[in-house]
């Protein structure tokens, strides 16, 4: 995915999803996922196209670690933070920093 907004300063930026619902594919139940991007620069992503790519991605099962790989290669300039509670077990979070 490439950035869509270039603003004249370098800025700090993160982006906090609303939750999103899917299949765990480690529990096999319904699960809760949320995602944290942060990132520093003057090149920004289209939210609404993140969570595009988020929805697409849970149209099968995916673990929480799964979906944190998927989102950084997506989008390396960010931390990832996945956060993911299935029916059967509390929340479980993964992060894939910047490259």
């Amino acid at each position: 995915m490439n950035p869509e907004i270039e603003t004249k300063h370098e800025q700090l930026w993160r982006y906090e999803t609303d939750e999103f619902s899917g299949t765990c594919i480690i529990a096999n139940d319904e699960m809760t996922i949320k995602f944290i991007f942060e990132g520093e620069g003057s090149q920004f992503y289209d939210v609404l196209k993140i969570d595009g790519l988020i929805k697409s991605a849970l149209k099968v099962p995916v673990s929480v670690e799964g979906m944190a790989d998927l989102l950084a290669d997506a989008l390396p300039k960010l931390t990832v933070t996945a956060l993911g509670r299935a029916a059967s077990h509390g929340w479980i979070s993964a992060t894939v920093k910047s490259r």
